[in-house]
């Protein structure tokens, strides 16, 4: 199996290690109840038409959604990255909708949040309001990526490579990007199999977990910057019990050799 690149879906985290109380039919379920929820209490709020709800309830579904499929986990555990990578990538790459409702996302999730705060007790993260006030730059992320050639492949691709960039740039800017350098001559691969990937995505939410934590303590982002690399070179370079007592870094290099020798031997 291949994982995607990085200018494409978030790579699953193939052979997760679920905890014995988790249940992804559960949680689809949780959702659905959840999104119920939702839409009764956004079709009670006063100045709200059925129009607007209707565009509300679909942004929310599609959000909870993409939660689901691509992290597995519920909008309560969300995390800064995933509410931005959500709003300025996934929605603008994958939402069929009209015009009204691609505009009014960001209100969508605001109200959403909103319900959440008053009648599921949530505590609602700073990031969040922080992230729905940037109606700018979706607009002109969303703007570029209709202007994309679509009559031309190459020309089609080589700006959606600079779209992707632009955007992996800004999350750099917040620490929330994990760097392309693994250290030692390595980089994470454009193109990866599913031990690199699943290891790729590992190493990414460590590295936003530990984010949080420095940055609750005070940190800048330059200091953050510096201490989650240093952590990732001894996450990389530690052996673990679950990989045969290899580190992520040996697995990943064994199976980029495989891979090369696999093209080799058919002759590719």
């Amino acid at each position: 199996m291949t994982g995607k690149d990085r200018y494409g879906e978030y790579p699953r985290e193939e052979g997760r290690e679920y905890t014995e109380d988790f249940d992804l039919s559960t949680l689809y379920n949780d959702v659905l109840e959840m999104q119920g929820r939702f839409e009764r209490w956004i079709r009670c709020l006063p100045g709200v038409d059925a129009h607007a709800a209707q565009r509300m309830c679909y942004n929310t579904e599609f959000f909870l959604d993409y939660l689901v499929n691509q992290f597995e986990k519920p909008v309560q555990q969300i995390n800064e990255f995933e509410l931005r990578w959500f709003l300025f990538s996934d929605y603008i790459r994958n939402a069929r909708v009209d015009e009204d409702t691609a505009l009014t996302v960001l209100d969508s999730l605001r109200y959403f949040f909103d319900f959440l705060s008053e009648s599921e007790s949530w505590s609602r993260p700073q990031f969040v309001d922080e992230v729905l006030s940037e109606r700018a730059y979706y607009l002109e992320r969303r703007r570029k990526y209709l202007l994309l050639d679509a009559e031309n492949v190459l020309v089609w691709h080589t700006g959606y490579r600079r779209w992707c960039e632009e955007l992996e740039d800004y999350l750099d800017a917040r620490c929330l990007w994990l760097p392309r350098d693994m250290g030692k001559g390595m980089e994470w691969g454009e193109e990866a199999g599913w031990r690199e990937g699943t290891l790729r995505r590992e190493a990414h939410r460590r590295w936003l977990e530990e984010r949080e934590a420095l940055l609750q303590e005070g940190w800048d982002f330059e200091t953050v910057r510096t201490r989650l690399f240093d952590s990732l070179m001894v996450w990389l370079d530690t052996p673990q019990r679950r990989l045969g007592n290899a580190t992520p870094r040996e697995v990943i290099a064994q199976e980029r050799s495989e891979c090369a020798d696999a093209v080799v031997s058919n002759g590719y």
